[in-house]
């Protein structure tokens, strides 16, 4: 099989050939000449001064260099070790440890090695070359993009960064920031598996999946005696231990016809396994798949006799109702059982009437579908979500720093401090309007804790789930009174 990486140089070759060479690797000797430099760089030692007395020797060796090529050969050396310690053990220890050796001060050592590993790069010396600086680049982005990387050296970092966001909260979230879209021209005829998951949802399987691949090709670059792949190789059997046991549920897409209130508040990207979907007189209810990335890259779902979405199954709402707001009998025999911990997201058209929101929910709420998510869409069409937690309008609420009622004109704000703001209605381009945006500088200007949220049952969804995205500063901490 032909090697992913390949051969920069004849030069970098001798260095992979060489590693089985013993003079350096047990015992340390003084580099006096390109050979023996060589033969010092085939393993790296990140802890104790091997390598970096190597690279030492190679700046003396370029006081008088013998000849151009030579001076090429041991610069190009001498900066490639030197980046790959920086990027194996990014520590401000190691980076004054490579300043010394280079001899360079600590403050000036990226930018000098970044410049020299740029006059480097000619010749057979420039593809590696290039590789470092990328590395280094990568090491030191705040956001870095991996999609036009190559090389052991980015492999190593997005298998590091990977390690990292399974670490995060909201893992789906952080690798779809390592991730690209392998449907982004294509939306619309994306297949399957991909067709179940948003954006978002498709970045972080292919960030996934790109994992997998890493890992094999650093394992190959191993062994075939590359000493940045042999460095970087211990931490391979933690990462692939735990891609085998991750079981991702990517962020689903939901049915192209779907209508969701509008936010531009920074909420996190919808995590939930379920959801119910309130447009006009109907109710759909859907699934998120789970998957997981096989060793060989390959994505497979979790087998389910479930809609999963954006596939999903209709139950059609009453033509009228009682005043007295409760569950829908016929919508409480036909919803489903859900097993225990599933977490449910409620997706609600604007316009719809908000008692019948409440009346979906103690439905749901009857059968072990309580929803615990309430969803939104940002303004580029991924889902946004604001937890809360429901309970009935004879339920005493708990103690809040802000209470917020919708009302037909407008919102009420209360607080623990006592006193009500009234924000009433605004006449906009469109007509009268909730203000929204004064309710979420109100917000802002308090930092609630917590806050509860009640609505009249006249009022429409959209206003109520605004209201309730607006609180957002209040974390997870919100109240939705039903009434």
């Amino acid at each position: 099989m032909p090697s992913r990486y390949p051969i920069a140089s004849a030069l970098l070759l001798s260095i992979l050939t060489l590693a089985s060479v013993p003079s350096l690797a047990r015992g340390q000797a003084p580099v006096t000449s390109l050979d023996a430099a060589r033969r010092g760089l085939a393993t790296y030692d990140l802890e104790g001064e091997r390598t970096l007395d190597v690279i030492r020797g190679l700046g003396r060796l370029l006081e008088h260099p013998p000849g151009l090529r030579e001076a090429r050969e041991a610069t190009f050396l001498r900066d490639m070790a030197s980046a790959d310690l920086l990027v194996l053990v990014p520590t401000s220890a190691m980076r004054t440890r490579v300043s010394a050796a280079l001899g360079v001060p600590t403050a000036q050592v990226l930018a000098w090695l970044q410049a020299d590993l740029r006059r480097a790069a000619v010749g057979p010396y420039a593809p590696a070359a290039h590789q470092g600086l990328d590395a280094l680049r990568l090491r030191a982005a705040t956001s870095p993009d991996y999609a036009h990387g190559r090389g052991p050296r980015r492999d190593a970092l997005l298998l590091s960064a990977v390690a990292q966001a399974l670490e995060e909260a909201n893992v789906v979230e952080a690798l779809a920031a390592l991730g690209t879209d392998p449907c982004a021209d294509a939306d619309a005829a994306c297949a399957s598996p991909y067709s179940h998951f948003s954006a978002a949802g498709r970045r972080a399987i292919s960030a996934l999946r790109d994992a997998r691949a890493c890992v094999g090709h650093l394992g190959e670059a191993a062994t075939g005696g590359d000493p940045f792949a042999r460095a970087a190789a211990p931490k391979l059997p933690a990462i692939v231990a735990a891609l085998d046991a991750l079981v991702l549920t990517p962020t689903p897409r939901l049915p192209g016809d779907v209508r969701l209130p509008q936010v531009s508040h920074a909420r996190a990207e919808a995590d939930f396994d379920a959801v119910l979907l309130i447009a006009g007189r109907e109710l759909r209810l859907g699934y998120a798949a789970h998957a997981h990335v096989q060793a060989d890259g390959e994505v497979a779902l979790e087998p389910s006799d479930r809609p999963l979405l954006p596939e999903t199954r209709s139950f059609r709402l009453p033509t009228g109702y009682r005043p007295v707001v409760r569950a829908i009998p016929g919508l409480v025999r036909a919803l489903p059982q859900a097993s225990e911990g599933t977490r449910v997201a409620l997706g609600v058209a604007p316009d719809v009437p908000a008692h019948v929101m409440s009346r979906v929910f103690l439905s749901a709420r009857a059968r072990g579908l309580e929803p615990s998510v309430l969803l939104a869409s940002a303004g580029d069409g991924s889902l946004r979500a604001m937890a809360f937690h429901g309970i009935l309008a004879g339920e005493r609420p708990p103690a809040t720093d802000l209470r917020v009622h919708v009302r037909l004109g407008g919102y009420a704000v209360a607080s623990s401090t006592g006193g009500t703001v009234s924000l009433p209605r605004v006449r906009g381009d469109a007509g009268l309007h909730f203000d929204t945006e004064g309710l979420s500088h109100l917000v802002g200007q308090r930092q609630p804790r917590s806050a509860s949220l009640r609505f009249m049952s006249v009022v429409d969804s959209g206003p109520v789930l605004l209201a309730a995205f607006g609180l957002s500063p209040a974390g997870d901490s919100l109240t939705v009174v039903m009434p």
